[in-house]
């Protein structure tokens, strides 16, 4: 039987600093995800410094359907002057957004990462005990005991020996998380991955699948994003836009398990999940 994939929710531009979202904009967006059909919502602890997570956490408290599975990643970390950026978030959305204007002849907005939102500061740490510590913080902010996946955020290639494997098939063994895996958006760490066991899902930009990835005898599942730069596209309806085209292209697709979006609009976030109620 045809399997096809789900509508996920990524919450890195939801949370990032240049989104300019308040707390209580940032759990309705969140709310109305899952109140209309979403069941796989990806974060991590360094979206909004921790934000993302306590967001989402307060929606879970309020209500979390049995469908619903929840994501998280660990592996980058901050420097003191990211986490003090998002001490004064609140005082710097008020200023930024009053003077918020288009960007004048010659100026143009910071790019973002990798994950479509601002990460400032970026360093970085996989070894099992700030793996662990990092998860630990994270499933008290999300307020469960245990995640769906947890995957290691965009790790370099020299981190995969035997001592991260042991981790890995640790955090298993405790029920920490149902799976383990890699985002990455790197080919090269991608092949990596799929020869290291215990991962057995693999989050990545959708392009990257473009690549001869070498087959793997383990089954690996895909989470997919960066839909809106595939050139994937499906026969569209009358006055479907690209976006929604995109996505559903990448929907149709068997070869993922889940496919991500972003939003920070609520627009664009009914927009997107009417697809789940077609």
């Amino acid at each position: 039987m045809t399997s096809y994939p789900q509508l996920g929710f990524g919450t890195s531009k939801l949370a990032s600093f240049s989104s300019l979202l308040s707390r209580s904009e940032g759990i309705a967006i969140l709310r109305a995800a899952i109140q209309n059909g979403i069941s796989y919502i990806d974060t991590a602890n360094v979206y909004g410094q921790g934000r993302a997570e306590s967001w989402l956490g307060h929606c879970l408290r309020l209500e979390r359907p049995k469908s619903l599975r929840i994501a998280t990643k660990a592996g980058l970390a901050t420097t003191i002057k990211a986490s003090t950026a998002a001490l004064i978030h609140p005082l710097l959305r008020i200023v930024l957004l009053s003077r918020r204007t288009k960007p004048t002849q010659g100026e143009s907005r910071p790019p973002p990462n990798s994950e479509g939102g601002m990460i400032s500061g970026r360093a970085s740490n996989y070894r099992p005990e700030a793996l662990s510590r990092a998860l630990s913080k994270s499933l008290r902010r999300l307020g469960v005991d245990s995640v769906d996946d947890f995957f290691l955020h965009e790790p370099p290639l020299e981190v995969f020996d035997e001592d991260l494997r042991l981790f890995l098939k640790h955090l298993l063994a405790c029920g920490l998380t149902a799976r383990v895996g890699v985002c990455s958006n790197d080919p090269h760490v991608v092949a990596l991955a799929h020869q290291f066991d215990p991962v057995s899902v693999i989050q990545t930009n959708i392009r990257v699948l473009d690549y001869q990835i070498p087959a793997s005898e383990r089954r690996i599942s895909y989470v997919v994003n960066h839909v809106l730069s595939s050139p994937l596209q499906s026969e569209p309806d009358l006055g479907e836009s690209p976006v929604l085209n995109r996505l559903k292209a990448a929907l149709s697709d068997e070869r993922f398990e889940v496919v991500l979006f972003g939003a920070t609009k609520m627009a664009h976030l009914l927009e997107a999940t009417s697809l789940v109620q077609r």
